[in-house]
């Protein structure tokens, strides 16, 4: 079978209040649950693959830091003081 990926449904218990958590957050970022578990579950385990080589270097820690930073406030739009700024910053080349 080429070109095709096979699919699997599977079952889970959650408490509900991981639940409800988890599909706010999914909604807010536009995803399907099914969505918001397949990346939660890739990023887990590329951690947990990666976690040697990501720790020494210190990535780690602020990737999580980043990604917690996301999940609460979600992602910026072009229209945010923060994300033009950044911008702003990228193109001259200004120190921050």
């Amino acid at each position: 079978m080429t070109g095709h990926t096979r699919s699997v449904k599977i079952v889970i218990s959650v408490p509900d209040a991981d639940l409800e958590r988890f599909d706010r957050i999914a909604e807010r970022q536009g995803m399907t649950s099914s969505e918001f578990y397949r990346v939660a579950g890739g990023k887990l385990a590329d951690e947990l693959e990666g976690a040697g080589a990501a720790e020494q270097s210190g990535t780690a820690e602020l990737t999580r830091l980043a990604d917690a930073a996301i999940i609460e406030v979600g992602q910026p739009t072009a229209g945010e003081d923060f994300l033009r700024e950044s911008e702003r910053i990228a193109r001259t080349g200004s120190e921050w």
